[in-house]
């Protein structure tokens, strides 16, 4: 899967977990520019990562603040 087609499955995931069908993400985009991305839909947003992509995040790598681009690279570099 190259980056283009991850960025537009995290977008699905993102409406999913965000619960709004008309949400764009770019990869510059944070928890500061997506409504109602708090501590716990990032958790859902996670495990909706990990379920899709077939990754774990590990603990430390939770708590990092990431960018849906810095998610992109994650996701890349699990799944190796």
């Amino acid at each position: 899967m190259n980056r283009d087609e991850m960025l537009d499955k995290l977008r699905d995931i993102c409406r999913e977990v965000f619960n709004d069908m008309d949400l764009t993400v770019n990869e510059e985009d944070t928890e500061d520019d997506v409504v109602g991305w708090d501590s716990f839909t990032f958790i859902m947003l996670i495990n909706r990562i990990e379920q899709a992509f077939g990754i774990k995040f590990s603990f430390d790598d939770m708590k990092k603040s990431y960018s849906i681009g810095q998610l992109i690279d994650y996701i890349m570099d699990k799944s190796r």
